[in-house]
């Protein structure tokens, strides 16, 4: 590592402001003062009964106030923000909390977890949603083995910002939101614009429209959309055969499944599956 003498020090400071402000005219006072070798901090002042009272109390207020900044940021699905709030969060101490082994660090990232899974309630995300990540990610903790919790952090900011981007539904009617949620939890079933709507008590013509106003797209486009969608992921990440695939996200016609799954994806599910694998 390079280590800058005082004249090199002093050159570089210059060269600086120089540039920062090069009509302006200035000039560089230098004080040098020099410690024993043996320096040791007097602590005295940090037992002082002030200093106990107030410090703790502004860093539990910054520690909070934090806290908050990641739950506002993953209700949003804000992964940057989400992110640079943690790394935020690591200059604070809990109190002899958390630190120091396995079993705290995973205690640290349980609690994590939970604020993470009660920040993305707030954004209308169905409970089989927020239940699954969280569960999932309750095991890998409880799984660990390493104290390094970071990797993980980032890990679980990405993923729970993502689940909002994806499932969130505050933006559309509570009919909608009850309609989307249904369609994605029962894709094996036969749905249909009329079997939906009858469900809800109102008229096939009705929730068309409305669905439309909301979304953008009619309802029949999103249910395909959904089937295709979740049939992908099942493809790359199952062994299951393109028939049992095709069932469950309710399309009992295989052949009629990879017609619409090659316009939908511009290949068979069965290109698919192997461009997957060999990514």
């Amino acid at each position: 590592m390079r280590i800058l003498s005082g004249s090199g020090f002093q050159a570089s400071i210059v060269a600086v402001v120089s540039m920062m402000f090069p009509k302006e005219e200035f000039h560089l006072d230098q004080q040098k003062e020099f410690l024993p070798f043996h320096f040791t901090t007097d602590l005295r002042y940090f037992t002082e009964p002030e200093f106990q009272r107030e410090i703790p109390i502004q860093m539990l207020e910054q520690r909070y106030a934090n806290e908050n900044a990641i739950w506002d940021a993953a209700a949003c699905g804000n992964t940057e923000a989400a992110l640079k709030a943690c790394q935020q969060m690591a200059r604070f101490t809990y109190g002899g909390r958390f630190f120091g082994s396995l079993y705290q660090t995973k205690i640290m990232l349980t609690v994590m977890n939970t604020l993470l899974r009660k920040a993305i309630e707030r954004s209308n995300i169905h409970p089989y949603y927020i239940d699954e990540i969280s569960s999932r990610y309750a095991l890998m903790i409880e799984n660990m083995v390493d104290e390094e919790s970071w990797p993980l952090v980032q890990t679980m900011v990405k993923e729970y910002c993502a689940y909002v981007r994806r499932y969130s539904l505050q933006q559309y009617s509570p009919l909608v939101q009850k309609v989307i949620n249904t369609i994605n939890l029962n894709l094996s079933d036969q749905l249909s614009p009329k079997s939906l709507a009858a469900m809800y008590y109102i008229s096939p013509s009705y929730l068309s429209s409305l669905f439309k106003q909301d979304t953008g797209t009619t309802l029949t486009d999103f249910i395909n959309t959904q089937r295709i969608q979740r049939a992908a992921n099942l493809l790359s990440s199952t062994e299951q055969n393109i028939s049992v695939v095709a069932e469950q996200v309710g399309i009992l016609d295989v052949n009629y499944f990879t017609k619409m799954f090659k316009k939908s994806m511009g290949s068979t599910p069965t290109q698919y599956r192997r461009q997957s694998r060999a990514r």
